[in-house]
């Protein structure tokens, strides 16, 4: 069993997403530095490439992410591997992770930090993150 390199916490913030032949939008549900668990208005399938725009609380503009990975998809909710975001991205999800409480925090156990029936999502993260131990509702 892989460890994730991250840790995932629960929120709840309104994405919206599109790739080829596809476009949607759902809540994120939980968090990483390295990608996120959304529930969707569409089945996404695992495979498919994306570019994200997320919408968190306090701020303006949404956090974009330039091309994520469905790393396994069951039912309307899907995992999420970033694969390219810009640094600036970077510094505004890391800042928002930052002010997240302990308590929100879901542990490598729990169903929430994967697919259901599965121990958890993809444990391989993108070279850029360079702060495993960011934090998130």
């Amino acid at each position: 069993m892989e460890l994730r390199q991250s840790r995932r916490f629960s929120v709840q913030c309104p994405i919206a997403f599109y790739g080829d032949h596809i476009e949607g939008e759902g809540m994120v549900l939980n968090l990483s530095m390295g990608g996120w668990k959304i529930e969707t208005d569409q089945r996404v399938p695992k495979g498919q490439y994306l570019t994200l725009r997320v919408y968190l609380p306090g701020q303006d503009d949404p956090v974009s992410v330039d091309l994520a990975a469905v790393r396994w998809s069951y039912g309307r909710e899907c995992g999420l591997e970033f694969i390219r975001m810009r640094p600036m991205e970077q510094d505004r999800l890391r800042q928002f992770i930052d002010t997240l409480p302990p308590s929100s925090y879901v542990p490598p156990s729990s169903s929430l930090g994967g697919a259901p029936g599965t121990a958890k999502e993809s444990g391989s993260f993108p070279a850029w993150v360079t702060h495993p131990e960011l934090s998130c509702p």
